[in-house]
């Protein structure tokens, strides 16, 4: 056998008392209905274009840009608070 060389090795797993691995993310199931299947292959281009180890990868790297986003956001609308006031 051969040893993964990834980039997140060993994030997310510990071991137990008897040296077997346990993971500790979290695992979400994401529906697609069938009108939108081509966001499948959509996700798979994103995931090749970003160097994505795969589409959970580039999911990730999304809902952390995604994240960004909202914290800029709601930066700027605390700005906006502070000099208009709240109405």
């Amino acid at each position: 056998m051969y040893q993964r060389n990834g980039c997140y090795q060993g994030i997310g797993y510990d071991r137990d008392l008897a040296g077997e691995e346990e993971h500790k993310g979290v695992v979400v199931s994401v529906s697609i209905p069938y009108h939108q299947r081509h966001l499948v292959e959509v996700l798979d281009k994103s995931a090749k274009m970003n160097f994505c180890a795969g589409r959970s990868h580039a999911i990730r790297r999304l809902l952390i840009k995604e994240a960004a986003e909202i914290r800029n956001s709601e930066r700027d609308r605390d700005e906006w608070v502070k000099i208009w006031g709240r109405k």
